[in-house]
């Protein structure tokens, strides 16, 4: 019997399904169906109470949408009246969002309608934020350039008085707390936005949203790096106190490990942020008049491999390391008969006037066109072979530079402030790239280059390392034509690990009056306590069949493998290096982690690299790789590049 409370008979249930069954009462029919009309009634209510508001709060946030746009438009055209009347509609937009809003409150403790509305109060307060971000940077930039775009000449650098300039750059030495505090408010809107609960609210705002929040984190980023510059930036400029700098050419058509080969020198004077003193020379007319006194040693592999007998200025970025090949510029500068006395160093690569160039237009001087795809070419020529069809003295055939230059910096200042922030990003982009490089002997100014690794040091960090750096000793200008991939691969053997890098050189030139056989000194640096178990591939000269040696070093905390390498036009060769990695990596891989820091060698393209690191537990995560990656288990395989440095870290099972 108790079985019939949970089970029909076959009559029961065919008399269900049939509806052939006894008919309910009346009165049990008419309580459902008050039920229904009673549900019917209270949701009939609920739309007419709820739906007029949950429109009006809508239309409000569309409204206020829009509104934050214009006026966000109107600050990049730096229209900073209309900029601030749009803030304030705005404002009034978003308070006609919060007071619509209001009446939906009550839907808070309803199940699943609560967290939307939560979120809807989390989206008010974000736009609050938003709206006093975009406030202090409406006031910060009216107030450093409002008053020179109000003008009715277009301002440029070349259009600001000393008076102008000074007030800009006395600004920029004040800004840093307001940029701080700008670089607070976006990374508080990311946590606001990454707290939001989960609702479909916050579904369609991070559909709508996620392009801007991408975009508030590059912001974010960017201003943790203007902070700063805009602290050092006048002392940098010369503002109070004229700056000298020592000028560097460095010719990354003819390798040199902190950038090329120095053929052209200068003397920079700045100040008040404007260069009051620009002159360039051949470095080889400075070596010359120094034959009688220089009597300084070279480096080893520049005696052997590039016939040098002292150590001219010319050669003076032997070192990878900036600060130390810096040093030595200035150094054989004074030994040289340099006058000037510094407060820095300033290299640029052809790469970096080449970005320069592609911004300011194509630049005529003494009826040569130069053009940033022809740059490095026509140069080349010019001051190689050119000069002696110009008649043009072996001493003078660099002068073409210095004009070069000076056309290059009138164009620059010429520049409209519309293209300010496509020069401020070109820079950007050539110092995150080591085209160029600066070194300063103000203590600030050269700790604000290091922090931003703009100052081309070898990086000391925890970890993993690699950099591969190479010296184009006596092989004309045969960089371009050759290609580098470095492979590294990482395995564990017994108790510790083993590492490979493989060192791939093709060479896609000819036999001409630019181009040779490559010819490179080669150095690796690896871990400091790192121990080589075997090497294959380096050459005693050129045109040799006898395997040359690898030597041993230490350098910039850093153990240095180097080995002479050569290569003929049209072939491929490869050099590797096996060795032991130091028990302090060892032991990071046994506390569940490994890092690997790929240092670029300045002046270089962005050659490809290759890993394949495999591990004796199991990779649980990989941050720092910004492309595809493969991860199977206790391997990594990963290709990327040295466009820049990069960083790479694993989290592996304990």
């Amino acid at each position: 019997m108790p079985m019939r409370l949970f089970r029909l008979n076959t009559r029961e249930r065919l008399d269900f399904l049939q509806g052939s069954g006894r008919r309910r009462p009346w009165w049990r029919r008419r309580r459902v169906a008050m039920t229904i009309a009673i549900v019917s009634a209270v949701l009939a209510l609920l739309a007419i109470v709820t739906v007029p508001p949950a429109v009006r709060t809508a239309n409000a946030a569309k409204k206020f949408q829009s509104r934050l746009v214009k006026s966000q438009q109107l600050l990049v055209a730096q229209r900073f009246d209309e900029a601030r009347a749009e803030l304030d509609k705005t404002r009034k937009a978003l308070d006609d969002t919060r007071v619509a809003f209001r009446s939906l409150r009550w839907w808070r403790i309803v199940p699943l309608v609560g967290s939307n509305i939560r979120a809807g109060d989390d989206l008010l307060v974000i736009g609050d934020i938003l709206l006093t971000m975009v406030g202090r940077v409406t006031d910060f930039t009216d107030d450093l350039i409002g008053p020179f775009v109000k003008r009715d000449t277009p301002l440029t650098l070349a259009s600001l008085s000393i008076d102008d300039r000074t007030q800009i750059l006395e600004r920029l030495g004040e800004a840093e707390p307001t940029l701080r505090t700008v670089q607070t408010d976006l990374r508080t809107m990311v946590e606001r936005l990454d707290a939001m609960p989960r609702s479909l609210v916050r579904s369609r705002v991070n559909r709508e949203l996620a392009p801007l929040r991408e975009n508030f984190l590059i912001i974010e980023e960017a201003l943790s790096r203007a902070a700063p510059i805009a602290r050092i930036l006048p002392t940098f400029l010369g503002h109070g106190d004229q700056q000298t700098y020592l000028f560097l050419l460095q010719n990354n058509a003819e390798l040199r490990p902190a950038g090329g080969f120095i053929g052209t020198y200068g003397i920079m004077k700045v100040e008040d942020g404007e260069i009051v003193h620009f002159t360039t020379e051949n470095a080889y007319n400075l070596d010359n008049r120094a034959k009688s006194t220089l009597n300084v040693e070279p480096p080893l592999p520049l005696k052997l491999y590039n016939s040098a007998e002292r150590w001219w200025f010319r050669d003076a970025n032997w070192s990878p390391d900036f600060p130390t090949s810096a040093a030595k510029a200035a150094e054989l500068y004074r030994l040289e008969g340099g006058r000037e006395q510094l407060d820095g160093v300033l290299a640029v690569t052809p790469t970096f006037i080449e970005a320069l160039i592609a911004l300011t237009g194509p630049i005529t001087v003494s009826g040569v066109e130069f053009t940033r795809d022809n740059f490095v070419d026509t140069l080349q020529d010019l001051t190689t072979f050119g000069y002696y069809r110009q008649g043009v003295a072996e001493s003078e055939r660099k002068e073409i530079i210095g004009a070069l230059g000076q056309i290059l910096l009138t164009r620059i200042y010429e520049l409209p402030q519309t293209q300010w922030s496509e020069l401020w990003k070109t820079m950007l982009t050539e110092l995150t790239e080591k085209q160029v490089l600066l070194n300063f002997t103000n203590r600030d100014l050269q700790t604000f280059a290091l922090e931003q690794k703009w100052g081309g040091a070898v990086e000391s960090v925890p970890g993993d390392f690699l950099m591969l750096v190479d010296a184009n000793v006596a092989a004309l200008k045969t960089d371009p034509v050759v290609n580098r991939t470095i492979r590294y691969e990482l395995k564990p053997v017994d108790q510790h690990f083993e590492a490979t890098a493989t060192i791939t050189y093709e060479h896609t030139g000819d036999f001409t009056e630019k181009t040779t056989r490559y010819r490179t000194y080669l150095r690796v640096y690896v871990p400091f306590g790192s121990e080589l178990i075997t090497s294959d591939g380096a050459d005693l000269t050129d045109r040799s069949d006898r395997p040359g040696q690898v030597t041993i070093d230490e350098e910039h905390g850093k153990t240095v493998f180097a080995a002479f390498k050569s290569i003929e036009p049209g072939t491929t060769e490869h050099i590797t290096f096996t060795f032991q990695l130091p028990d302090a990596v060892t032991q990071q891989i046994a506390a569940g982690s490994y890092t690997l820091y790929l240092e670029k060698q300045a002046g270089t393209a962005a050659h490809a690299v290759v890993l394949s690191l495999t591990f004796d537990s199991e990779i649980t995560a990989v941050t720092g790789i910004d492309t595809l990656f493969a991860k199977r288990h206790t391997d990594l395989s990963h290709e990327t590049n040295l466009q820049t440095d990069r960083a790479l870290t694993l989290h592996l099972a304990r």
